[in-house]
């Protein structure tokens, strides 16, 4: 890092960029693929601080499989990160102030995905979940949902086991949840919920 005439905002981006470099290089240097995992929580990371270069169509990239950036003041995800990372099981994006998602998303091997703790205001629309067909959980709480949007295509969703929605905005359940089958475990304490659907209560 420079001294002087950077000031320090500009060590302590080299210092960011350091610790992520150190992080990649010990990810790709795991000789079992099934243990791949790149955690980046806390680093003070913005979205283009993300090191999608380094992922996209790359060896690691393309044998990644968990990918963390908990804590992060992301705000937004990087299009491309979600479309190239195709080994990925685990995605953590808990805790990074978002408020939207990308719209097309392309992890056909993701197996959970955590959202808890963020501004989300939206359910998942369909083209997000054409891109997830393995998803068995689904962790949203502490966000700033108010409908659950239950998808049309019968293929979407349909490996979910568990979705959290605690501590949301929601005023009901829709009667058409019991369309997921595999679904399990239904999360909802804390939001402006009256009633519960007959049809969902031997859901869990």
């Amino acid at each position: 890092a420079s001294v002087g005439g950077g000031g320090s905002r500009g060590v302590s981006q080299d210092l960011k960029t350091h610790r992520i470099n150190l992080l990649l290089d010990q990810c790709e240097t795991v000789r079992f693929p099934f243990k791949k995992k790149l955690i980046l929580n806390s680093l003070n990371l913005t979205a283009a601080d993300i090191p999608v270069k380094d992922l996209y169509g790359t060896n690691l990239g393309n044998s990644l499989h968990k990918l963390s950036l908990a804590g992060n003041r992301l705000s937004t995800v990087p299009p491309k990160l979600v479309t190239c990372l195709p080994m990925l099981k685990t995605l953590d994006l808990s805790q990074c102030e978002l408020h939207q998602l990308p719209d097309r998303w392309n992890l056909p091997q993701l197996k959970r995905l955590n959202l808890s703790h963020n501004r989300l205001t939206d359910f998942p629309e369909e083209n997000m979940l054409e891109g997830l067909l393995e998803l068995q959980e689904l962790n949203m709480y502490g966000n700033k949902v108010s409908v659950i949007v239950v998808p049309h295509n019968p293929k979407l969703l349909a490996k979910l086991e568990t979705l959290n929605l605690g501590y949301n905005d929601l005023a009901y359940i829709p009667d058409d949840l019991n369309r997921l089958k595999a679904l399990r475990t239904l999360k909802v304490m804390n939001n402006f919920l009256e009633k519960i659907p007959m049809s969902v209560c031997d859901t869990e």
